[in-house]
């Protein structure tokens, strides 16, 4: 696995989708909006505090115009994104592994991630598991 990125890096982490519920009794999911409020501040102070730490850019992106560069492509990787991290949940944590993944973590979003990071002067983004809207 590569080291943590260090020095004059810039990182883009696009569209964080948080959400937290209250799991009834009866195996539904009460939303909680004053919990999902709590947690994306808290989630996104920790990341702010942990990447200072190491000296880069950090930005995160909230909406598609927010990310920069072509809408089409970003909304591309955003679903791009959603597609490996299922694959990575089926095959890596689920029931169905692949062989050439044993021993491995090397999932990524391919040359598309690259020539997004070239456009926008980021390095490659990291993604969170769902977009926030469509």
């Amino acid at each position: 696995m590569p080291a943590p990125p260090q020095g004059n890096y810039h990182l883009i982490v696009m569209q964080p989708d948080i959400f937290v519920g209250l799991l009834t009794a009866g195996g539904s999911i009460e939303s909680r909006e004053d919990w999902t409020n709590q947690a994306r501040d808290n989630v996104l102070k920790a990341l702010l505090a942990q990447q200072t730490k190491h000296g880069g850019d950090f930005k995160i992106a909230t909406t598609r115009e927010e990310a920069g560069g072509d809408p089409a492509t970003v909304s591309d990787l955003i679903w791009l994104h959603a597609a490996v991290a299922q694959a990575i949940r089926q095959h890596k944590y689920g029931e169905q592994p692949l062989p050439t993944k044993k021993d491995k973590f090397d999932w990524t979003l391919g040359n598309q991630a690259v020539k997004y990071g070239v456009a926008t002067c980021y390095d490659p983004p990291l993604f969170r598991r769902r977009p926030a809207s469509v």
